[in-house]
């Protein structure tokens, strides 16, 4: 689930993203990429690539990871764990706000 509007109008904050994997790297310039936190284990990032550094890493508009270092191009599958944690934080998301949704 997409927490802030850094890509609005197009992705809005409280959508919901599904991701496939995209094996060719050519591929995703441009698109919304799914990848895991290198900072922050187990926590799923969002973000448009822009572009990639010499490194191999992905480039985004948005800030970048910690020390302002690119975050690392992470291609296939995420694990079970790292799913299961989105599905958590996206229940909790709704769960904490059921009023405001529902009124």
């Amino acid at each position: 689930m997409i927490l802030t509007g850094s890509m609005a109008p197009n992705i809005e904050a409280g959508d919901i993203v599904l991701s496939s994997p995209d094996p060719d790297p050519e591929l995703m310039l441009g698109r919304v990429v799914v990848f895991e936190d290198p900072g922050k284990p187990k926590q799923v990032l969002t973000h448009r690539v822009i572009g990639f550094n010499a490194d191999g890493h992905y480039v985004t508009p948005e800030p970048l990871g910690p020390g302002g270092a690119p975050y690392p191009a992470m291609y296939g599958k995420p694990d079970k764990a790292s799913l299961d944690a989105m599905v958590q934080q996206t229940a909790i998301y709704f769960r904490e706000r059921e009023n405001e949704l529902l009124a």
